[in-house]
């Protein structure tokens, strides 16, 4: 994680993260990924930094870490594109430096409009 629960706390009241009305299901996605993490032997660090990307780079070149995964990222809006924002994958991708990124789809299944993918046809079927 890239920031203390006490930052995410106050990113998520100050709405920089999700609209104020995801803010106590957040809290608890996150508080049960800890959770799980703890209960699978992982061990959780917990970094500060205003840049993500970097931040998670920093650790994976400390720890000596080969591979990251990472959530496939919301979709940005269009203005924020035309600014020349980028999310924290595009950035991951750009600075990843011979570590190997990742990139899960998390996408419910409702988001396929009802499809089953078949990776092995490599398109979409009904």
């Amino acid at each position: 994680m890239d920031l203390t629960t006490e930052d995410l706390r106050h990113r998520l009241k100050e709405g920089k993260i999700y609209s104020m009305k995801r803010i106590e299901t957040a809290m608890a996605n996150f508080s049960e990924t800890l959770t799980l993490a703890n209960q699978l032997g992982a061990e959780v660090f917990t970094r500060k930094g205003d840049d993500i990307a970097s931040a998670i780079l920093q650790f994976a070149k400390e720890y000596r870490v080969g591979h990251i995964v990472i959530g496939r990222p919301g979709k940005m809006p269009t203005w924020k594109r035309l600014l020349g924002k980028r999310n924290v994958v595009e950035h991951l991708l750009e600075q990843a430096g011979g570590i190997t990124i990742v990139i899960l789809d998390t996408r419910k299944y409702d988001d396929f409009e009802g499809r089953i993918l078949d990776p092995r046809a490599g398109r979409g079927e009904t």
